[in-house]
């Protein structure tokens, strides 16, 4: 998973023309004003994509944390919450207030990140 989100964050980086970053440069600015100015608002749809992905990603490990995490205390979220459902009988509000307290975070992480999703690949374009 690593991997890809470097690669992917380079990948949008590639993307900006640089005739823009070499406009900018041309109109005085110097390299870490383009970076702010001009590449990072270009990129930041991107990388707020791979952080989704990230986020989500981690946020929903279950397999490596079942067969690796033996101890109760280090029990991650969605492993804890599959060890709410017992051999015959399942508490239905249990699993759902514990659900619900899971499922938090994410909409939490997804109201931050909103704006920046809609955000045009041409925020920060010279025109």
């Amino acid at each position: 998973m690593e991997v890809f989100c470097r690669d992917a964050a380079v990948g949008f980086f590639k993307t900006v023309p640089v005739g823009i970053e070499e406009a900018a440069r041309v109109d005085g600015a110097n390299k870490v004003q383009v970076f702010v100015r001009i590449v990072l608002p270009l990129v930041l749809p991107g990388i707020v994509a791979t952080a989704i992905y990230t986020f989500i990603n981690a946020w929903n490990e279950f397999l490596y944390a079942l067969i690796l995490i033996n101890s109760q205390d280090l029990m991650t979220v969605s492993v804890k919450l599959r060890s709410l459902q017992g051999a015959e009988i399942l508490n239905w509000g249990d699993m759902m207030a514990a659900s619900t307290l899971v499922v938090v975070p994410s909409v939490i992480f997804f109201m931050i990140i909103q704006n920046k999703i809609a955000g045009g690949m041409s925020d920060g374009a010279v025109k």
